[in-house]
């Protein structure tokens, strides 16, 4: 099984600015933007980062957010 991380980002955050401006918010150091388009690139985003989002997106609703949606089987 694989963790769909930049779908998750998607889904949750619109795009990656938008991802980028909330982590800056919460006093997370600046992600560059070329950083962010390579994930894209590649399909994948660091599991550090998606922590962090899953922290940021708990606080701002007050509840966890579920992941099993982002579970593939790995291809």
């Amino acid at each position: 099984m694989v963790f769909d991380s930049l779908r998750f980002l998607r889904d949750h955050f619109s795009d990656m600015t938008r991802f980028r401006h909330t982590m800056r918010l919460y006093g997370f150091d600046d992600l560059p933007a070329d950083t962010a388009r390579k994930w894209g690139r590649r399909g994948h985003v660091p599991a550090n980062w998606v922590i962090r989002a899953l922290c940021v997106l708990e606080i701002e609703k007050g509840r966890p957010v579920p992941l099993a949606k982002y579970l593939e089987t790995a291809q």
